[in-house]
């Protein structure tokens, strides 16, 4: 699902806080979802996109997705969300698993990862804040 944000006015992505407001809606869905925000130098969102989709209760991603993803749009920085259907935010192995190999491969795609964002309804867990990315 593509979010066309050209109509929308400039949503600006400072932190955790701000990612979770746009990465909210996806938590609805019934599925664990991995969405990736793109913003630029001004650190504005330009793109907001899924880029996998896992089952109810696991997810299978390659960093390359991500990266591909993220240079494909030359983005300045971005972000991943990872929604957890069952509502709870806690981050998963698999989600920690995955934020630190997105994080240590950062530096070689020339746009930094900003955070890794575990969301359900109504909570996030920042693992960058948590020191997991």
């Amino acid at each position: 699902m593509r979010k066309k944000l050209a109509d929308f006015a400039p949503i600006e992505i400072l932190g955790a806080e701000d990612a979770f407001k746009v990465l909210q809606p996806y938590a609805m869905l019934p599925a664990i979802h991995v969405v990736v925000g793109c913003v630029d130098g001004r650190s504005q969102l330009f793109s907001l996109e899924i880029v996998h989709i896992g089952s109810e209760e696991e997810y299978v991603f390659s960093p390359a997705l991500i990266y591909a993803h993220v240079t494909e749009r030359r983005a300045f920085g971005f972000f991943v969300g990872i929604s957890h259907p069952s509502g709870s935010p806690v981050a998963t192995p698999s989600d920690i698993f995955n934020a630190r190999r997105l994080k240590e491969q950062s530096d070689f795609v020339g746009a930094p990862l900003m955070d890794v964002i575990t969301f359900g309804v109504d909570e996030f867990v920042s693992l960058k804040e948590n020191e997991f990315a």
